[in-house]
């Protein structure tokens, strides 16, 4: 089982190992950046196993749902960058030469909760962070036993999930992990008891290894870099998600009373879903290091 549920008399407590690195995994901004890669010659020929499992996984994917919440865009890598920077992602920045092409992918997407929940402060044995309490939020299990919390989102049809971790998932890991949950998940009507919700807040920008994507040819072009940079901002009242890829080539040319909280105080998922999206639109890891320290 991967996620680990103590009980006692009114606080459940999912606990995690604490010890990593908080990472994210949004294929959509990757899918949209080569589809907009600067050439009618859009045919990939693959140098490793991972791209091709990934290609052959996402390539296809329906991004109509991404509608307003996505952008790609494809050009000297010079453009790539003023479109990265003017899209909150200076940080992402292609190396720049007179015969570099390149293309970029951007998600982004924010949702209040329908139902604020309140601020707290979360003791646990490395120190002292800031920390959400919800009273409003829906209890499901995976088939495996996987705890699944949904906080509905003001806006219809989203919400942001939650699952505590007992392992570290990064990448497609992560990924593959939540979908398999959400296949599997079964409702529980009674949240089997618990009042309340708290976990640690979070605000983390990382950078994400796509190493795996170098030396992928599409068309005429050899990829010889690329860079992914994930955001994910999330507290009592609101969640915010951001993806940024990019590639490029060079050419030849407190708990009150008779409540039963259930409390995470380690590393989570956290996942952005819609109504009529076959897949998560982007998945995080959130490990001590995304937690906001008090």
């Amino acid at each position: 089982m991967l996620s680990v549920v103590a009980l006692t008399s009114f606080v459940g407590v999912a606990q995690a190992e604490s010890i990593s690195t908080s990472s994210g995994f949004s294929p959509a901004v990757i899918v949209e950046a080569f589809r907009n890669w600067p050439t009618e010659d859009k045919s990939m020929r693959f140098a490793n196993q991972t791209q091709s499992s990934f290609f052959k996984q996402f390539g296809a994917m329906d991004l109509r749902p991404y509608k307003g919440i996505l952008w790609g865009m494809g050009g000297r890598c010079g453009e790539v960058n003023t479109f990265l920077a003017e899209n909150g992602f200076p940080d992402v920045r292609l190396d720049d030469g007179p015969d570099c092409v390149g293309a970029a992918g951007v998600f982004k997407k924010e949702v209040k909760h329908k139902s604020p929940g309140t601020e707290t402060v979360m003791d646990v044995p490395s120190g002292r962070y800031q920390g959400a309490k919800f009273s409003h939020f829906e209890f499901a299990r995976s088939r495996g036993g996987d705890v699944i919390l949904r906080i509905p989102s003001e806006e219809e049809g989203w919400s942001l999930n939650i699952s505590p971790v007992s392992k570290h998932y990064a990448d497609l890991n992560a990924y593959t992990h939540v979908q398999k949950m959400v296949e599997d998940m079964k409702q529980i009507p009674s949240r089997e008891g618990y009042t309340h919700l708290e976990l640690p807040a979070a605000k983390m920008r990382v950078d994400v290894d796509v190493k795996w994507v170098l030396n992928l040819r599409i068309g005429g072009d050899k990829i010889d870099q690329a860079f992914k940079k994930v955001v994910f901002e999330f507290d009592h009242v609101s969640a915010k998600g951001e993806a940024a890829f990019g590639a490029g080539a060079t050419r030849s040319m407190g708990a009150k009373t008779h409540e039963k909280v259930f409390r995470i105080d380690g590393s989570y998922l956290a996942w952005f879903s819609k109504d009529g999206m076959n897949e998560p639109a982007l998945v995080v890891y959130v490990a001590q290091d995304g937690w906001i320290k008090k």
